[in-house]
């Protein structure tokens, strides 16, 4: 993804828009099966700020949604007051899933 001039990230390759799209049914599998016990959403790496930021479901949405579009996600966190114990890893999401679902191969090669 190449950002524009105004601001946009453009038009996404077809691989990073299937990887995209692949993300947003994961993350509503995520959603469904960790909501129920508190888990508010995740705690994402950013580089630029070298901290984890935390993401709500419906934050994450967007954003996937924004990158679909061609567009450049907000670079928003929640509030201060979020508990990152409310809050947990891609890759805690894939490995619970996997176990709920008793399916092992939940998108096994996509990373975020």
């Amino acid at each position: 993804m190449t950002a524009t001039p105004g601001g946009g990230l453009g038009p996404i390759s077809a691989a990073e828009a299937a990887s995209a799209r692949a993300d947003l049914v994961d993350l509503h599998l995520f959603e469904s099966y960790l909501a129920p016990v508190g888990v508010k959403g995740l705690a994402v790496w950013c580089d630029d700020c070298a901290k984890d930021h935390l993401h709500g479901w419906f934050q994450l949405r967007m954003a996937l949604s924004q990158i679909l579009a061609g567009l450049e996600p907000e670079h928003a966190v929640l509030d201060d007051t979020a508990s990152e114990t409310e809050f947990v890893s891609w890759d805690f999401c894939r490995g619970f899933a996997a176990h709920a679902s008793g399916n092992f191969a939940v998108h096994p090669t996509t990373t975020t």
